[in-house]
């Protein structure tokens, strides 16, 4: 046990991606714990740089700029920030870079701990081709899909495979290069769009009936030992947008694809896995994609009962879990800001009558012209008082906004209040890299 301060800690721990809500949670997680959190980023002024949680913070290259200049930066802050005692001492990555951070393992020095998944388990279920040819195995798991390299593969897979489908990139993120496709003629339209802005091969999929499930697991060595699972009651934007209101469900349903996934791949550490499901007993589950990282709702699994980041940081530091958690059915939190954005657009799309409207000003002015003063003057009104009328849509979602506002979110003004300052992270990228953040350009 070390002294930091007045305060007692108990381990050390460096966490990535600074300017993510994922990362202040983490911070907060742990370091109520008692541990150090050292948090870091490629652009200065993030939540977690403002966050009292965090002790001290560090700027770091770009990885996508310069990878071997990123590792060498990251050494060298491992280095200077190494705890004098026996302490643990964990690199935590909070997003993609557990990725190149697994492959890199070797470059970071040995006192420090990883805790991410071994490249070996990684590379069992990433890029997407390699996670379809492990389903190979499971395939009662998985809607059938076909690894595409070239034109010959689109037209093999096609005859096999029952429209409609589903093209993508085998490497991407939030749902970019994502192609839908009803017949054959729109599936090689897709493919020409897809290979001409995205590098192959791609993934040709039979679309998976139902909702989207994001499935939460932290095992080792291929045993569950945590689980829990939640769908997103809204999202912003609507179409493939990051969830802004979610529930958590019943988590059962969707074990049995989990476990055998991360048991196939020996998996160590926290893992998040897509899911499209009817709700139906008789129809099981479909996997989509798995993940070796943290998730956009980590905050609502952790509220739900599952702390992952501790869990996360006992397996990777004592290579063991102390304690038994099970999650909150039904538990709802919220995304501050976004939340409320998502329910204003809903209303607003669903409710404003704009042609109707058009057509009655374009009317009145019409009788205007014709002399009809008073009645055209009357009929523009009726117009405008008409552009919004609050159908049973827009109630419902004025209910949903009455339902969630109480809701939990990341943001803990009173224990936290400059966290939100994190949104200058924007500034700190154009001065420091001379663009918006990949986050606000999709």
């Amino acid at each position: 046990m070390a002294v930091n301060g007045d305060k007692q800690t108990y381990g050390r721990v460096i966490v990535t991606y600074g300017r993510s809500l994922m990362s202040l949670v983490a911070a907060q997680s742990l370091a109520r714990r008692g541990l150090h959190v050292i948090g870091c980023d490629s652009v200065d002024m993030t939540a977690l740089r403002f966050s009292k949680f965090c002790s001290a913070y560090f700027v770091h290259p770009d990885p996508k700029d310069d990878e071997n200049a990123y590792i060498d930066a990251l050494v060298q802050e491992i280095e200077r920030a190494r705890p004098e005692d026996d302490n643990p001492y964990v690199l935590m990555p909070l997003f993609d870079n557990a990725r190149l951070l697994a492959r890199r393992k070797a470059d970071l020095p040995d006192y420090i701990k990883l805790a991410a998944p071994d490249i070996q388990s990684i590379n069992c279920v990433y890029p997407k081709d390699r996670l379809v040819r492990s389903l190979t195995e499971l395939q009662e798991f998985a809607p059938e899909s076909r690894i595409i390299e070239g034109q010959s593969d689109i037209q093999a897979a096609s005859a096999d495979l029952v429209f409609p489908l589903v093209l993508k990139p085998a490497v991407g993120v939030g749902g970019r290069g994502v192609e839908f496709v009803d017949d054959k003629e729109q599936l090689q339209q897709a493919y020409q769009k897809v290979s001409e802005e995205h590098e192959g091969p791609f993934i040709l999929q039979e679309t998976a009936e139902g909702e989207d499930f994001c499935m939460t697991a932290i095992a080792d060595h291929g045993e569950v030992r945590a689980a829990m699972a939640y769908k997103n009651l809204d999202t912003f934007p609507k179409k493939s947008g990051a969830g802004t209101v979610r529930e958590t469900v019943d988590h059962n349903s969707f074990m049995e694809a989990t476990e055998a996934i991360l048991k196939h791949s020996n998996w160590t550490g926290v893992a998040e896995i897509d899911f499209r499901w009817t709700g139906e007993e008789s129809d099981p589950p479909q996997l989509i994609e798995v993940n070796a990282r943290f998730w956009a709702g980590l905050y609502h699994s952790m509220a739900s009962g599952i702390d992952y980041p501790w869990l996360l940081y006992q397996l990777t530091a004592y290579e063991a879990i102390s304690e038994s958690t099970t999650p909150v059915i039904g538990k709802i939190t919220r995304t501050p800001v976004l939340s409320t954005m998502s329910m204003i657009s809903s209303i607003l799309s669903r409710s404003f009558r704009f042609p109707v409207t058009r057509r009655m000003i374009a009317s009145g002015w019409r009788l205007i012209g014709e002399g009809q003063r008073r009645e055209g003057l009357h009929r523009i009104w009726r117009g405008l008082k008409g552009a919004f009328t609050f159908d049973k849509a827009a109630f419902t979602a004025l209910e949903k906004m009455e339902q969630s506002k109480n809701a939990p979110t990341e943001f803990d003004y009173a224990s936290d209040p400059y966290a939100g300052l994190g949104i200058l992270f924007i500034l700190s990228s154009l001065r420091r890299h001379g663009r918006l953040p990949d986050e606000l350009k999709y």
